[in-house]
């Protein structure tokens, strides 16, 4: 067995790196990390013998384990493009909303785990095509004229066989997955999906019409959504910027997916995560 792991890039995680080496020390397992993250650790403990540099930890491990919060988890994902690969997340951000595990509580989730006392939670991602070099989307799509703010902003949708489904006067669009639904979507006023659903949640920003909140579309039928004024619009993927976009996008359900590591079983697990967004 191999670990791949990433980490944010404070004390507390560094902190919580060094615990998690040494649980698999004592186990016999050989964890993987990049160079930048291994020199921080080794200025902290000098004793990392098992621990191997790499380039791509996750290419080479059985499971990757990310330590920080809900933005280091989709961050990594994003820039390491660990798709289809066993993630453990341990949050030592504020809320966490991705992870069951808390830093304090790492070597009982690491127990579990070399036990083969977890559950694989595969959730699929979505798909924006416009142009190349569009990342999928873990949580959301942002759909948002940053040159527009302050003034209401006209889209188009339609189904992926360009069937209208109505116009919406609205500041912005978010596109949620199930996992994403919990999240900007929810602060918008969309639903929560259950994650057994398979379908992802259009909603709209302050819309003119309160009328139309939120619209759930299934999986199997892609979304065109067209920016009618103004006629460009900027991509944010799990919250990071990534390009400007003219006419329109489609979005739908991505080939690659992300696998989550749970210590409760679905849908339990996603239970609690909801009960800690709501509390």
């Amino acid at each position: 067995m191999h670990i791949g792991l990433f980490s944010k890039d404070d004390h507390e995680s560094h902190m919580v790196c060094i615990e998690t080496i040494e649980f698999f020390r004592k186990h016999g397992v050989n964890v993987l990390v990049k160079k930048e993250l291994y020199e921080k650790l080794l200025d902290i403990s000098p004793t990392l013998d098992n621990v191997i540099t790499s380039e791509t930890p996750h290419k080479d491990s059985d499971i990757v384990i990310i330590v920080g919060g809900d933005g280091s988890v989709l961050s990594f994902v994003r820039e390491n493009k660990i798709y289809n690969k066993p993630i453990l997340p341990i949050n030592t951000g504020r809320r966490g909303i991705l992870s069951e595990v808390k830093g304090s509580d790492a070597t009982k989730a690491l127990e579990k785990v070399i036990g083969g006392d977890y559950y694989l939670e595969k959730l699929p991602l979505l798909k924006v095509t416009n142009k190349g070099g569009i990342p999928p989307a873990i949580n959301e799509v942002l759909i948002l004229s940053t040159e527009n703010i302050g003034k209401i902003s006209c889209f188009r949708l339609m189904d992926d066989n360009r069937n209208f489904i109505c116009n919406v006067e609205c500041d912005g669009i978010i596109v949620a997955s199930s996992l994403g639904s919990t999240a900007y979507s929810l602060s918008a006023g969309g639903a929560v999906l259950h994650p057994l659903v398979d379908a992802y949640i259009v909603a709209f920003i302050n819309p003119l019409n309160r009328n139309l909140l939120s619209l759930v579309m299934p999986f199997k039928t892609g979304l065109i959504i067209e920016m009618v004024k103004p006629s460009t619009a900027d991509i944010f993927i799990d919250g990071e910027k990534i390009c400007k976009v003219d006419g329109s996008v489609m979005i739908e359900k991505s080939k690659k997916s992300v696998v989550f590591v749970r210590l409760t079983k679905p849908p339990r697990s996603f239970y609690k995560r909801l009960r800690k967004r709501i509390a």
